[in-house]
């Protein structure tokens, strides 16, 4: 008898030590709030809760926890010295905190009135928008066109294609395009319009 009232008073006795789990949610949408820092009263131990929320941690009686994250409202937690078992689960819910935050102009001047008065002195030249029209003169472009080298994928367009022909022309004699009547009436015709120019 006087042993099982030893073994009775043992397990009523108070852990010295509590190991907390649980999961930290969003209250407004029940989402797991991910890395949120878990603080404990009177110490510099500070804890985080992993991607989904969950967290473990050692604390003593009459402690408390703090949970606090980003985007949340802070929330206090005491442990009290009332629970039999060594183990507890605690989930926490945090609440939103929206920050309202005042408009903020910047300004490259002091003023917004001096950003008017500079702005309607501009005098943008003329001159940047005459070598644009320069530069997409069609003449032009096509000269610039001629100087570039073929890309990668022109150069395979161009294999394929020539791969293409002896397909089609297996067993038979390719096309000249030195006896096409058609081809010699655009080629001198593009001579004549200046499209083509021959060099010396």
């Amino acid at each position: 008898m006087i042993f099982i009232f030893i073994s009775n008073n043992s397990h009523a006795q108070i852990p010295d030590v509590y190991q907390i789990s649980g999961q930290i949610f969003a209250k407004d949408s029940v989402t797991p709030v991910s890395f949120a820092h878990i603080k404990i009263s009177n110490s510099r131990k500070v804890f985080t809760s992993d991607w989904f929320g969950h967290y473990t941690l050692l604390v003593k009686p009459g402690e408390s926890l703090i949970f606090s994250s980003m985007g949340y409202k802070s929330k206090t937690i005491e442990i009290k010295d009332t629970f039999n078992s060594n183990r507890l689960i605690l989930n926490v819910y945090l609440h939103s905190d929206t920050l309202t935050l005042p408009e903020a102009n910047i300004y490259d001047l002091p003023t917004y009135k001096q950003f008017i008065e500079m702005v309607a002195k501009l005098d943008p030249p003329d001159d940047d928008f005459e070598r644009a029209k320069k530069n997409l003169d069609r003449e032009i472009m096509l000269i610039q066109m001629g100087k570039v080298d073929m890309d990668y994928s022109m150069n395979y367009r161009h294999h394929v294609y020539k791969e293409i022909d002896k397909l089609y022309y297996k067993g038979q004699i390719q096309p000249n395009n030195l006896f096409n009547v058609f081809s010699w009436v655009q080629f001198f015709k593009a001579l004549r319009e200046g499209k083509l120019k021959l060099k010396n």
